[in-house]
């Protein structure tokens, strides 16, 4: 690059270049299988009721995953929500229109409390995505570690032969070895004894202590610790202490209120969202509502449940 000026694809092509000694996690399979699994749990925090005419799960991964829906009236659908563009700013810089794109509605510009509703889930009409995409690329690499350790705290040898017949004879040694026998016998070449090695010189473990490397209990600990702040996070109950020899109330209560604050704020904003829906359009009324799935778990039961884990 010493030929200015330079254009917008030799741009693109040198600097999203990945070595291959960089540390790529983000969008691999295993990261993918996470956060698949972490926007599950994400969707199952409310408990919706929702018109029949709706698509209930269109309606969930929208709300969650982008962080609004636009609702409105339409000629041919009736009272719908849909994904769009929000645009604008009054004087507090908030959106004041929303644009939506449909192949079956055109596009469609609409001005927010006038003839459309944007359901947010959070005051900065954020989604859980980011959330998602966080703790999903540190469960997939704190996986990786542990799989990867547990590949590398195999016993391994490295065996010195003379030609391809003795390596066809360790070979089925070894099988024999690992098939269980408790005792093998190998008689010793002339060709061995004439370099000066013995049996025992030729046959050596390339990694001596195994369990001194071997962390996977440790990783598996990360991994269920990733797991429950994530789920404190988007405020479902769980048992963030369990490493701790004994949970106290003041612990117990601080997991529960850090459990209660965000999925509390998530559920003031969609029922604000909700009630005026209902009152600019008056069909909504009693099929248009939504509930925590989790309720709080009481200090009692979160202490019987740690002690009963630490037993374990």
């Amino acid at each position: 690059m010493d030929r200015p000026p330079f254009t917008y694809d030799y741009l693109n092509a040198v600097d999203s270049q990945i070595p291959n000694s960089f540390l790529h996690i983000h969008n691999t399979g295993v990261s993918r299988f996470f956060k698949r699994l972490l926007m599950l749990d994400c969707i199952s925090v409310f408990d919706w009721t929702l018109p029949d005419h709706w698509d209930a799960d269109y309606f969930r991964y929208v709300v969650m995953g982008f962080g609004w829906a636009v609702i409105f009236k339409t000629n041919l659908f009736g009272v719908i929500p849909q994904w769009g563009t929000l645009s604008g700013m009054n004087v507090f810089y908030r959106p004041i229109r929303a644009i939506v794109t449909n192949p079956l509605l055109n596009s469609r510009e609409l001005t927010i409390n006038k003839n459309c509703v944007v359901l947010k889930l959070s005051p900065d009409y954020k989604g859980v995505s980011d959330i998602v995409d966080y703790y999903g690329d540190l469960l997939a690499l704190c996986y990786e570690s542990l799989a990867v350790n547990i590949l590398n705290s195999r016993l391994a040898y490295v065996v010195g032969v003379n030609g391809k017949a003795e390596a066809e004879t360790f070979k089925a040694l070894y099988d024999e070895i690992a098939s269980g026998k408790p005792a093998v016998v190998r008689r010793e070449t002339k060709s061995a004894g004439q370099l000066g090695k013995s049996f025992s010189d030729q046959w050596e473990t390339f990694l001596q202590n195994v369990g001194q490397n071997f962390i996977a209990p440790e990783m598996l600990d990360s991994l269920n610790q990733i797991r429950d702040e994530f789920l404190t996070v988007i405020g479902i109950p769980n048992l963030s202490e369990r490493k701790k020899e004994r949970v106290n109330q003041i612990d117990s209560e601080r997991n529960t209120f850090e459990t209660k604050t965000k999925i509390d704020l998530w559920l003031e904003e969609l029922q604000k969202g909700i009630d005026q829906s209902i009152q600019m359009f008056p069909e909504l009324e009693g099929t248009f509502s939504v509930k925590k799935r989790f309720e709080e778990v009481k200090n009692n039961a979160r202490e019987n449940v740690a002690s009963s884990i630490i037993q374990l």
